[in-house]
C-alpha cells in the first residue's frame, strides 16, 4: 500500500529507517519527503522512530505539524527549502560537535570557567588526556 500511495521512493525511504533501526543505526531525517516517510512507521510503532532525529523543519506546508505529529523537534528551523540534503547535512556536523565535546569532557574534574582559578591549567589537562588516551591505546594493542 505504502509504495501506491507514497510512491516507490518513500517505500524505500521507510524501509531503509525500518533497516536502520533494526541495525541501531542512527538517522537524521531531512526534509518533508524522508519524514513522511518515517511517520509510517510512528503510525505503527510510537518508539520506531526512537533512533531518528529531525535534521530541520522545512518551509514546505505541512512539515511543522508532521514533526509535531510524530513527537520531534527539529535541530534546526531556518525555513529551508533547497533540498538535496542540506539540512541533514547542517544538522549532522552539530551532531558531531556535540558527540565531540560530550566525549571530550573530563567527568570527574570541574569544568573551567573564565573567571575560575583553574582555566589557566585547562590546556595541560587536555595534553595529559591525550597521552593518557594514548597510553590506553598502545596497552590495548
Amino acid at each position: 500500500m505504502l509504495r501506491r500511495l507514497g510512491g516507490l521512493e518513500l517505500a524505500a525511504v521507510t524501509g531503509a529507517v525500518m533497516a536502520a533501526r533494526l541495525g541501531r543505526v542512527p538517522v537524521v531525517l531531512d526534509g518533508f519527503g524522508s519524514t513522511a516517510a518515517a511517520a509510517v512507521l510512528y503510525a505503527a510503532d510510537r518508539h520506531a522512530l526512537d533512533h531518528c532525529v529531525v535534521g530541520h523543519v522545512s518551509a514546505e506546508p505541512g512539515h511543522r505539524r508532521l514533526v509535531e505529529r510524530i513527537g520531534q523537534r527539529p535541530i534546526f528551523d531556518l525555513g529551508m527549502r533547497l533540498g538535496e540534503g542540506s539540512g541533514a547535512t547542517l544538522a549532522l556536523a552539530v551532531l558531531k560537535a556535540a558527540a565531540a565535546c560530550h566525549n571530550g569532557m573530563d567527568r570527574a574534574k570541574p569544568v573551567p570557567l573564565p573567571h575560575s582559578p583553574i582555566c589557566s591549567s585547562a590546556p595541560r589537562r587536555r595534553a595529559s588526556w591525550k597521552a593518557n588516551r594514548k597510553a590506553k591505546a598502545l596497552s590495548v594493542t
